[in-house]
C-alpha cells in the first residue's frame, strides 16, 4: 500500500511540475508578445496634409499624411511649379509658371479663393515667418513680386538679377534672398523697404536656395521680455488642443480672447493683471467645429491678432 501511495505521489509531483512548466511557458510567451507589440507600435501621426503641384497639368494633389492617400485634387493655373503654406496652415500659395499667376487655396475647404497676377514665368516663392507677405521670383522678368496675404494683391515689384528663381527668407523675417540664374548672382532684399541692399556674386547658375536658422544658443528663460509679443500657436493646425505663448514686458492688465471668422467671441483665456514675463496657455477646442479661428492679445496699448486652424 505504501508503494502504491509513493507511486501516486510521484505521479502527482510530475503532473504539478508539468503544469507549472506549462504556466511558466505560457506566461513567458505572453510577456514576449506584449514586448514585441510594444516595441513594434509607433505613436499615431497627427493628421496633416501635403500639397503637391503637378507641373505638367493644372492641378494640385492633396495627400493625407496619416493614410498616405490622395484625398483631393484642386484645379489651379497652368503648369504649377511651386507651393508654400502660410505659417498658420490656413492657406496654400501655388506658383503657376505658364499663366504668370499665384493661386491661393484655403486649406480648410481646398478651394481657390484668389488668383494673383505676378511677373513673367514665376518659379518659386517664400512666405515671411509672420505670414504677412509672399515673395515670388519671376524667371521671365527678373523681378520679385511681393504679395500681401491679407488682401492677396501685389504691393511691390522688386527688380533683381536676370532669371529670378529660388527665394528664401531669413528666420527673423528681415531679408529675402533671391537666386538669379541668368546673372549668376544672389540678390538680398530688405523686407522693410522692399529694396535690394546687396548683390552677391561668386555663384554659378543659382536656382534653389535655403537659409539656416542660425546658431543655437542657451537663453535665460527667466529674463524679462523687452517687448510685448504674441507667438504663433503650436501645433497649428491643431486638434483639439494647442498652446499659445506670449511675452509681457511690464506689469499690465492682459486679455487673451478667441474669435471665430465672423468676429464673434468664443472664449476668454486670460483676463487679469500679470507681471512682466513669458507665459503660455492651452486652448481646448473639443466642442468647436473645424474652421479658422483668431486669437487676440491685448496688454495696455499693445494689441495683436493671429490666425489658427482647427482641423478635426
Amino acid at each position: 500500500m505504501r508503494m502504491q501511495q509513493n507511486k501516486e505521489n510521484k505521479i502527482m509531483i510530475r503532473t504539478n511540475s508539468l503544469f507549472a512548466a506549462f504556466i511558466r511557458r505560457g506566461f513567458i510567451m505572453l510577456i514576449s508578445g506584449l514586448f514585441i507589440l510594444t516595441i513594434g507600435t509607433r505613436p499615431a501621426r497627427a493628421q496633416a496634409f501635403a500639397y503637391v503641384t503637378n507641373v505638367n497639368g493644372q492641378d494640385v494633389s492633396v495627400i493625407n499624411t496619416v493614410t498616405n492617400t490622395v484625398v483631393d485634387t484642386i484645379i489651379v493655373g497652368s503648369n504649377p511649379v511651386d507651393v508654400a503654406i502660410t505659417p498658420d496652415g490656413a492657406f496654400a500659395y501655388v506658383v503657376n509658371n505658364s499663366s504668370g499667376t499665384v493661386s491661393v487655396i484655403a486649406t480648410t475647404s481646398n478651394t481657390v479663393i484668389a488668383t494673383v497676377g505676378v511677373g513673367s514665368f514665376p518659379r518659386e516663392l517664400a512666405i515671411t515667418p509672420d505670414g504677412a507677405f509672399a515673395y515670388v521670383g519671376n524667371n521671365g522678368s527678373g523681378t520679385v513680386s511681393v504679395i500681401a496675404t491679407a488682401t492677396n494683391s501685389v504691393v511691390a515689384t522688386v527688380g533683381v538679377g536676370a532669371s529670378a528663381l529660388g527665394v528664401a527668407i531669413t528666420p527673423d523675417g528681415n531679408f529675402a534672398y533671391v537666386a538669379n540664374g541668368g546673372s549668376n548672382t544672389v540678390s538680398v532684399i530688405d523686407i522693410a523697404t522692399n529694396t535690394v541692399v546687396a548683390t552677391i556674386g561668386g555663384v554659378q547658375s543659382p536656382e534653389g536656395i535655403a537659409i539656416t536658422i542660425g546658431p543655437v544658443g542657451i537663453t535665460d528663460e527667466r529674463a524679462i521680455p523687452t517687448a510685448y509679443a504674441l507667438s504663433q500657436n503650436f501645433p497649428n493646425p491643431f486638434n483639439p488642443k494647442t498652446i499659445i505663448k506670449y511675452d509681457i514686458s511690464e506689469f499690465s492688465f492682459v486679455t487673451l480672447k478667441i474669435y471665430d471668422v465672423l468676429g464673434n467671441e468664443i472664449t476668454t483665456l486670460v483676463n487679469k493683471e500679470i507681471s512682466a514675463g513669458s507665459y503660455e496657455v492651452e486652448f481646448n477646442a473639443t466642442t468647436l467645429p473645424s474652421s479658422i479661428y483668431f486669437y487676440q492679445l491685448q496688454a495696455g496699448s499693445f494689441v495683436e491678432t493671429k490666425k489658427m486652424v482647427l482641423m478635426k
